[in-house]
């Protein structure tokens, strides 16, 4: 391994995405991946919640040994965030950007996996705006879950589930973040298990 590649590994596992979240051991991939396309195919919830299943879906692909597949999929994660968030999609795209980073990494694209990297340091920095929002309006969930995004993709599971918890107490109905609260509690349940 050369520096320059040890450099990168360093700073992908320094990144808070599917590749660095502990999937508990005994989960049944072909049965998540049948319950993540059905999520999918149905488009049950907003189509934040679905980008999330093509991004978990394409982590399950990628421990399948289906990498193109897992691209594929990451790059429809992508495409439906920015359909339905347009000039808002970068701070949703952290776990994506992350995962994408990881694949590429995988396949030996280190220039990519750079630069993905990079693109999610600059995202974390909407940390200080969503703070920001925060202090004007306390109950502004969207700002809630944006720290939300952002404590989890800097590690910080259970405070990112609190976000996630303030957040549907001002929004109840966003469905969005109820997938990522549901996501984090397995996480949660699973890492308190090992």
């Amino acid at each position: 391994m050369t520096e320059g590649s040890s450099a990168l590994l360093r700073r992908l596992q320094q990144l808070q995405c599917h590749f660095t979240w502990d999937l508990k051991k005994d989960v049944d991939l072909k049965n998540l991946s049948t319950r993540l396309q059905d999520h999918i195919k149905l488009q049950l919830g907003q189509r934040g919640a679905v980008a999330r299943s093509y991004s978990f879906l394409a982590y399950v692909r990628f421990l399948q040994d289906q990498r193109e597949e897992a691209l594929s999929l990451l790059n429809q994660s992508e495409e439906t965030i920015r359909e339905s968030y347009g000039d808002e999609s970068e701070k949703r795209l952290i776990v994506t950007y992350g995962d994408m980073a990881w694949l590429k990494y995988h396949v030996g694209d280190f220039a990519q996996s750079q630069s993905y990297c990079q693109r999610v340091e600059d995202t974390l920095k909407l940390k200080q705006i969503a703070e920001k929002r925060l202090s004007r309006n306390p109950g502004d969930g969207e700002a809630l879950a944006l720290l939300g995004q952002v404590a989890r993709a800097e590690g910080n599971r259970k405070e990112a589930a609190e976000f996630y918890e303030e957040a549907l107490n001002c929004d109840k109905d966003n469905e969005e973040y109820l997938s990522a609260l549901c996501e984090l509690r397995l996480e949660l349940q699973g890492s308190s298990s090992d």
